[in-house]
């Protein structure tokens, strides 16, 4: 047996990852069938917003009670709960063109909350998973799985809807929910294998100790925002990009769709890439070079072809497990405290980035609302830099603590 299969626990992996791909097929539908959801409504952008708005928010609720339900629930269990909203939510979103808006926004709520679950428990489903020498590669293959499904979701939707003209973004959705409704069956099955895989002590499921901050709020806060920034950005590309392309600069709707794939492609091409290669070099180094490429190929999408803003889905695509990584690196002590904090403040920035997003579409236009993801992105840098001069601080304060 090879050290990697010792120390690797592999139905925590397989959970994690199927689990996002059901949840990345979900939440990227909507990105491309956003500019039918408007006219199927009749809906302003301010308006139509709230399906995000109102998912982001439920994140949030399901990321700020964590200290409650975790403890009870533990990770498999919560991520069964998680499973099972996500089905029930994707069946409803597909449902509502028939019913009314009111059922768009319920299942967008009940979306939310199962996406919101789903993060915190995948998270730490690989956090437990792995050892740290291997954690940073089951990262990045976490959301190569995540880049497969985004990249996968606007495929899939252009050719149903090419395909048949009689159906809908709602029947592609009542579909789709046979996907989550299969991982959550097969997790059932399981769920007695997956609860009697053994953990180390020191690296107990829920122990009571964790849910006790390792840093004041303050500094919680400023590492959310690190967070918060660039998720911000890269769902603003990922949920808008088709409707940019579409309303903002007249692309054909096919082709719109296709640069959105384009991106996604681009994000799993790089996730993968770092998933099967060890990247050298400091963890803030490989974020801030992120942000900075990012920023690049906005402005030269700006400048001379707009579809190339696509290709941020390269500059991107290791971001977040980078981040992930790094943030593991910094908290030996408490990463569940700091990983549920971390999503919470991302679940609030998503909410604020959704209604303001929409509120700047309608009163300017897209292009300024566009503008949004480089100043997001340059607040990243600046915050990723003013952390990692406080790391050492940190780890001698937890150092001195044990």
């Amino acid at each position: 047996m090879t050290a990697l299969s010792r120390t690797t626990h592999w139905g925590f992996i397989a959970l994690a990852y199927f689990t996002l791909l059901a949840q990345s097929l979900i939440d990227n539908g909507r990105g491309p069938a956003y500019p039918d959801i408007l006219t199927t409504f009749d809906l302003s952008s301010t308006s139509g917003a709230k399906i995000f708005a109102l998912a982001s928010f439920a994140a949030l609720f399901a990321s700020l009670s964590t200290k409650w339900w975790l403890p009870k629930l533990e990770l498999i269990r919560g991520s069964i709960v998680s499973l099972f909203l996500m089905t029930v939510a994707c069946f409803l979103f597909g449902r509502s063109p028939l019913i009314g808006t009111w059922l768009l926004d319920l299942s967008s709520f009940l979306m939310g909350l199962g996406m919101g679950g789903a993060n915190v428990c995948m998270n730490l489903l690989i956090a437990k998973g792995t050892s740290p020498i291997h954690r940073r590669q089951f990262y990045a293959g976490l959301h190569s799985v995540y880049g497969l499904g985004s990249l996968s979701a606007p495929l899939i939707l252009s050719f149903y809807l090419t395909q048949t003209t009689d159906k809908t973004w709602g029947d592609f959705y009542q579909y789709l929910c046979l996907l989550p409704a299969t991982i959550l069956l097969i997790a059932l099955i399981r769920y007695p294998a997956l609860t009697k895989l053994k953990v180390a002590p020191t690296e107990a499921l829920v122990p009571k100790a964790i849910y006790k901050a390792p840093v004041p709020l303050l500094m919680r806060l400023a590492y959310g925002t690190v967070f918060g920034f660039y998720v911000a950005s890269e769902v603003i590309i990922s949920s808008r990009l088709v409707y940019y392309l579409n309303e903002g600069h007249q692309l054909p709707i096919t082709e719109s769709r296709m640069a959105l794939s384009v991106f996604f492609l681009a994000l799993l091409a790089g996730r993968l890439l770092f998933t099967i290669t060890s990247i050298k070099g400091q963890s803030h180094h490989w974020l801030i070079f992120s942000c900075l490429t990012t920023i690049a190929i906005y402005f030269s999408s700006r400048i001379f072809y707009p579809p190339l803003l696509a290709l941020t889905g390269l500059s991107m695509s290791y971001f977040y497990p980078v981040a992930m990584d790094w943030l593991a690196n910094t908290f030996t002590e408490g990463l569940e405290w700091m990983t549920a904090s971390v999503l919470t403040s991302v679940s609030v920035f998503l909410v604020v980035m959704h209604l303001g997003f929409g509120y700047v579409t309608d009163r300017v236009n897209i292009e300024a609302a566009m503008a949004i993801v480089p100043l997001l992105l340059i607040f990243t840098i600046i915050m990723v830099v003013i952390l990692e001069k406080a790391k050492a601080k940190i780890q001698s304060k937890q150092a001195h603590e044990n």
